[in-house]
């Protein structure tokens, strides 16, 4: 392969070679009920995945005591949320490329707004 894929589009590519391996049809269409059904599905894993993350989170403002955070299993719930982020991104029909190019034309837009004191 003489095209040299970006860490981004290894990630997409990887994820949707085990998307297929689970037998996963992707993309969905989005204006159908079963289409929804999916997207709701994945977003909901992807919450579960961050509340799990957030569980390892031990300390809270009205213990007296604090307990150390276990980095690693944290770490995992992290990579958890980007793992069905991915899918969610591929179920829905957007690769890497759009993604990078969506991300960027965001950050534009969160820089301008603090410039202007949003």
């Amino acid at each position: 392969m003489q095209n040299k894929m970006d860490n981004l589009d290894s990630i997409f590519y990887f994820q949707k070679q085990f998307m297929h391996q689970l037998k996963l049809q992707y993309p969905v269409n989005l204006n159908t009920l079963e289409g929804q059904q999916v997207v709701r599905e994945v977003m909901f894993f992807m919450t579960q995945e961050i509340y799990e993350g957030a569980e390892w989170m031990k300390n809270k403002p009205w213990r007296q005591t604090t307990t150390p955070l276990e980095i690693e299993k944290f770490k995992e719930e992290i990579a958890d949320i980007f793992h069905f982020f991915i899918e969610l991104c591929i179920v829905c029909g957007i690769e890497a490329n759009e993604l990078k190019e969506l991300y960027h034309k965001k950050l534009r837009e969160n820089y301008d707004r603090q410039k202007r004191g949003y």
